[in-house]
């Protein structure tokens, strides 16, 4: 594996989901953090739907969990459990990869993905969510800038009134 990540190959599967990103802030912290509004596979887009208006393509990777059960000892032996999820979208819905033992056996026999087809995919997909991030980079500076010039406005305006306060003040001394 170690020689395989070296050579460039991505060492983990990318994630085939679109997905919509919204801004959240946290509980309590009120630290902002960027959640999935909206999961939409490609799968949906096989059966027929449409690709919602503002979804990117998720630019995590799919890590894989292999788990034995015990299965039916008079019947046959231990199953393998195959699940996936994604480190950044949560996804979890991949019909395309094995979920068991007869599918993994067949992916093996049929060989995987070649290497050319797969760099292409993963470069769109590199190049959707950059796209996605410059733009939201950019909303993002634009509502500080925003958030900037309406605290000076409310700083000046406190300061009138303080000092229109204290003019009031040294005018009832007088």
């Amino acid at each position: 594996m170690r020689q395989a990540c070296a050579e460039g190959v991505p060492p983990m599967m990318p994630c085939t989901n679109m997905v919509e990103w919204v801004d959240a802030r946290r509980k309590g912290s009120g630290k902002p953090y960027r959640k999935v509004k909206k999961h939409h596979s490609w799968w949906s887009t096989y059966l027929g739907q449409e690709v919602p208006e503002g979804m990117v393509p998720c630019k995590g990777a799919v890590k894989i969990e292999i788990s034995v059960g015990h299965g039916c000892p008079c019947c046959s032996g231990p199953e393998v459990e195959i699940e996936y999820e994604c480190d950044a979208c949560g996804g979890t819905f991949y019909p395309e990869l094995p979920s068991n033992t007869g599918d993994l056996e067949d992916l093996l026999n049929e060989g995987v993905i070649t290497k050319a087809k797969n760099k292409k995919m993963q470069a769109a997909y590199v190049a959707a969510h950059e796209e996605a991030e410059a733009k939201r980079a950019k909303y993002l500076k634009e509502q500080e800038e925003r958030f900037a010039k309406n605290r000076a406005k409310a700083a000046e305006k406190k300061k009138l009134i303080a000092e229109a306060k204290a003019a009031r003040k040294k005018k009832a001394k007088k």
